[in-house]
Order: structure tokens, then sequence, then C-alpha cells
């Protein structure tokens, strides 16, 4: 998570060239993130004709430049500790699936395999939370009425963070007006309200509404409410019809 926006909703994610003012808040708040395309080129000059001369990649400027992550299998030792292994890492840190931030990495992964996705692994700088085959971006924003610490009453489902301004980097500034920067938005709320009854990995406790960029730009909203999320999405979807939504959410001209 990162710096908060003048809502409090603490941004997080960053881009390479262009990123956003994303926002995500924990469950005690729902979880939302905003993310948008990056771009991460610019001219450098013009030829004789008055044509562009050459792009260059901005990241170029860069003196430390990370190459691209492998894809871990959780077999990976931790050397220097014997018989550590990554998995013993992540079933240290990322057990309990309803604290902060992990029930919305877990919403991206269900979204994202639900919809054919091709990607083997979640990219921290990606421009999206899920592209789909056919080139669709969607954002995914999740909330729980259940969080992992004692709460006095259930948590009002809400999502922040829709609009978002670009970041050049190059500048070091942010530029331009806040925009809604999905193609299809997909709201998924973890719907158990009983600590007994919950159960986080079982799908059919999580109901999907799915929403299109107009949708949700129309009522220029930064933060939107279930009963809103509801009237402008199709849903509450079955994991099973989020395909279907989200192709169908792209193209507001298609009669729902």
């Amino acid at each position: 998570m990162r710096a908060a926006d003048s809502e409090g909703v603490a941004t997080r994610r960053e881009r390479g060239f262009e990123r956003i003012e994303g926002a995500s808040r924990a469950l005690s708040s729902p979880l939302a993130v905003q993310v948008v395309l990056a771009r991460p080129v610019r001219e450098i000059g013009r030829d004789m004709s008055g044509a562009p001369a050459a792009r260059h990649d901005a990241r170029m400027d860069f003196a430390h430049i990370p190459p691209e992550a492998p894809v871990l299998t959780g077999e990976e030792p931790l050397v220097g500790l014997e018989g550590v292994t990554v998995r013993d890492f992540w079933s240290w840190g990322m057990s309990d699936l309803r604290t902060n931030t992990l029930p919305g990495v877990l919403a991206e992964f269900i979204v994202s395999r639900a919809v054919g996705s091709t990607s083997v692994r979640r990219d921290e700088w990606d421009a999206y939370d899920v592209v789909t085959p056919a080139g669709l971006r969607v954002e995914v924003k999740a909330a729980a009425y259940l969080q992992g610490w004692s709460q006095p009453r259930l948590t009002d489902i809400r999502f922040g963070g829709l609009s978002a301004r670009l970041l050049d980097e190059a500048a070091n500034t942010y530029v331009g007006e806040r925009g809604y920067n999905a193609d299809v938005y997909c709201f998924c709320v973890q719907t158990a309200t009983s600590h007994d009854a919950l159960n986080v990995l079982d799908l059919s406790q999580w109901a999907f509404y799915v929403a299109s960029r107009e949708a949700v730009a129309a009522t220029g909203a930064r933060s939107l409410s279930l009963a809103t999320v509801e009237r402008i999405s199709i849903g509450p979807l079955p994991v099973s019809e989020l395909a279907d939504a989200v192709a169908q959410s792209a193209h507001p001209t298609i009669a729902r």
C-alpha cells in the first residue's frame, strides 16, 4: 500500500512511466484498486522531414532497472536456512486471507482465472489487474463484511478509487484530470456474515458484479456503495458467469 489520497484511501500500485493515484482500503473499509495503462515512451526528436526521429523508453534513463521476476513454485529454498522454502514463507505470511490486502489479491486471482487470462503470475507493475484473452482491461475491487479482527458490526460495503490521475514519471508529477481508466470493473464481495460460516476459499460465498467503464463513469463518483454497484452492473453473479459478463459489459450497446 502507498500514500493516501484526499479521501484517506491508500494508493496501491505504481506504473513504469505513467502511474495512477489509485486507491485501496484495508478491509475495515473495502479494498479498492485502481491502475491504468502505461505508455513508457516519449519522442526525442524529429528528422529533416519533421517526422519523429525516434522514440525513447523513459525507463532507460534510470540507473536501476529490474529484470523480469521469475515465477516461483514454492519449492525454492531460502539459502542459509536448512529445509526452509518459499512455500514455508507463503504459509507463514499469507495464510490468513481475511486480513488487509490479501482478499484483494485473491479476488484478482479469481477473476483472472475465471476470464481465462493467460498471465502466469500477478505483476505489481502491470497495467490493470486483469487483461482478458481478448485484450479487455479489467479493474478488480474487493470487499467483505467480515475482517480478520474483532468488529462491533459488519463492514459497510463500499468501493473506492474508481477514478485516478496519471503520473508522468519523467516529470515526476501527476498530469491531467481524474479519469476512469479500465474497460470493465469487477466488484467482488465476500458475502459471509458469520465467522462460523466464513470460508474465503469457497467461491459460492462470493458475489460478483460487472460494470462497464461507461456505467461507472456516468456516476461521476470516486467511490460507490454496494447499492449503486447493484444498480449499474450485471450481478450478482457466480464465478462461472464472470467471463461472459465481462465480455458483455465491455460493449455497453449490447442489451442487458
